[in-house]
């Protein structure tokens, strides 16, 4: 007797001690097939097995009953069912646990192939409706299948720079204009997601802040899901600070959870992930020999591809272009791409052709090659791809007052790829415009333009100009004093205690005149050190003005290969240079 005693007052300790030690929460349910589609898991209704469901920390199977435990460890954790191939959530695939009773999961069929398409779009920056709607009613209008869409990250212009209220309106703005689309969606969280985290009055301890805003009105922010024969995987490349704002990075329990998922999948099942930053190299190393396909991200609004050793990460110029500049199609990216998305064929459990095409006019026009991002010498091999939807079409272009000869080298169910060769050797160093036009049969037409900087060293020494120009900055960190120079000429110093009595965090607008005698036709702008400082300085929106000659209107003019916002730094302790800007200067 007293042995069984013992040993009973041995379990309790054990038990208690469990549910002491790990503060965790038992969220129980099951996965169904909803024969009446009405979300509720109704007398008959059937369990599916082996589904995985997730609260983005731990994940467990259904057993042959479709039940399953979880344990999780938040109070109130975000709860979802990863949709197996060919069905769907009757209702939502996540749900915020915050009873005691069963979380459920109804799934209905749908039909999918193994051939199937999908688009990507990044960047969208909604908040007004006109934006939302140009972007819906484009993929709407679509005349090809289409069996998803994804929208990978900053789905809002700038939740995190506003108040709650003011970061609700955007989601609120968001929500509304796309809750038309015709097509399924799924969502990345970005770092504008982030509400109010960079505002000037941080509400930290809102339920709402941060990423609980696209929590509670989109679910998790590290998810998987299955469509065809392809397992998608969704993560979350933020880290929110203590004290507002993020860093870029995926954090161990992140990390963690993607290695039991990738446990779950099938061996041969191919995989295709997405994020919103470019993947952190260990995350990236991760998935290697994993059977992934690509990983399709956005953030940097530019086209931009990094090579792991047997997958591709792609980052997919920004729907929305400069955003900050307008919603105006005059706003591309970086890369000299307009506005747009990137859309993916997948064949065989492979990706069998993709492209990014713009969102403007009736056969829109991308750019493949050469991106604007350096400086163009020599020969180049010029690349635009055209959404033509398989009709017949002409393409035709211009480098400056020169034709560039296109011929259509690639043919795909949606769209067509035009390439062509062309020797600028003989340009003068400046900024050049490549227009390309292509035209339906019946004369419909788009256009694209691009501006290049070309420099070959054909310096123009007939340039002449009696007008003065002024160079603008923001000058936003310095720890030292600067000097600003224009065709190796010094035009101006900055002391380090220029910010001094700066209170915005936006910095300091600068401006020194650059004397007409030392204007060339491609003016080179560096910010540099004085002699023997050591330190760091920041600056950004650089540009000139320029007064035309007849009228004397101001022109404003940046360099081509860059955003008008594109930040510089100055660091002696790393290369002691600056970055070189190249302005050139019209008749």
């Amino acid at each position: 007797m007293k042995k069984l005693f013992l040993r009973a007052i041995c379990c309790l300790f054990a038990v208690v001690f469990v549910h002491t030690s790990v503060a965790a929460r038992l969220v129980q349910g099951i996965v169904f097939r909803d024969a009446n589609g009405n979300g509720v898991y109704d007398a008959g209704e059937v369990g599916l097995p082996d589904v995985v469901v997730s609260d983005s920390r731990t994940l467990v199977k259904t057993g042959p009953d479709g039940r399953y435990s979880l344990e999780c460890k938040d109070d109130k954790p975000i709860v979802w069912v990863c949709r197996p191939s060919r069905m769907r959530p009757s209702k939502s695939f996540w749900t915020l646990a915050t009873g005691d009773g069963s979380v459920d999961f109804g799934l209905v069929p749908m039909e999918q192939g193994s051939d199937f398409t999908f688009i990507q779009i990044t960047d969208t920056h909604i908040s007004r409706a006109d934006t939302a709607s140009w972007v819906v009613d484009r993929l709407n209008s679509l005349p090809f299948p289409v069996d998803f869409v994804i929208n990978t990250g900053d789905l809002v212009s700038g939740s995190d720079g506003q108040t709650i209220e003011g970061a609700q309106n955007q989601y609120d703005v968001f929500e509304k204009g796309f809750s038309r689309l015709k097509l399924p969606l799924f969502y990345v969280c970005g770092n504008h997601e982030h509400a109010n985290s960079r505002h000037a009055n941080l509400q930290l301890d809102h339920e709402l802040y941060g990423k609980g805003m696209y929590k509670q009105r989109f679910g998790p922010t590290v998810y998987s899901f299955d469509w065809g024969d392809i397992h998608c995987i969704v993560l979350d490349c933020t880290i929110l600070l203590p004290k507002g704002g993020y860093r870029e990075g995926i954090d161990a329990e992140q990390t963690e959870w993607l290695k039991g998922d990738l446990a779950m999948v099938p061996k041969g099942k191919s995989i295709i992930a997405f994020s919103h930053q470019v993947l952190p190299r260990p995350t990236a190393a991760l998935l290697e020999g994993k059977g992934v396909l690509a990983v399709y991200c956005g953030h940097l609004h530019r086209t931009y591809v990094r090579k792991q050793a047997d997958y591709d990460i792609i980052a997919t110029p920004a729907t929305s272009g400069a955003w900050w500049s307008g919603p105006g199609r005059s706003n591309p990216n970086s890369c000299g791409n307009p506005q747009g998305f990137r859309i993916i064929n997948v064949s065989g459990g492979k990706i069998a052709s993709q492209a990014y095409v713009s969102r403007h006019g009736d056969t829109p026009i991308s750019l493949a090659s050469p991106l604007k991002r350096t400086h163009l010498k020599g020969k180049q091999d010029f690349s635009v791809v055209v959404m033509d939807f398989g009709k017949k079409v002409s393409v035709t272009a211009t480098l400056g007052d020169k034709a560039v000869e296109l011929k259509q080298t690639e043919r795909h169910p949606q769209w067509s790829v035009w390439s062509g060769s062309f020797d600028t050797s003989s340009f003068v160093d400046s900024a050049y415009d490549f227009v390309a036009v292509a035209q339906l049969e019946d004369g419909t037409k788009s256009t694209m333009n691009v501006d290049y900087s070309i420099q070959n060293g054909n310096i123009d020494t007939a340039f002449k100009t009696d007008r003065d120009a002024k160079l603008e900055f923001m000058l936003t960190s310095t720890s030292i004093k600067l000097e600003v120079v224009a065709n190796d000429q010094v035009v101006g110093t900055l002391e380090a205690d220029a910010l001094k009595d700066v209170k915005s965090n936006k910095g300091k607008k600068i401006t020194f005149v650059i004397p007409a005698a030392n204007l060339k036709r491609v003016n080179s702008i560096v910010l540099r050190a004085a002699p023997e400082q050591k330190g760091k300085a920041g600056f950004t929106q650089v540009r000139m003005t320029y007064p035309e000659p007849e009228t004397g209107k101001v022109r404003v003019l940046r360099d081509v290969r860059q955003f008008s916002n594109a930040k510089y730094a100055v660091d002696t302790g790393k290369s002691g240079k600056s970055s070189v800007i190249s302005i050139a200067l019209p008749d």
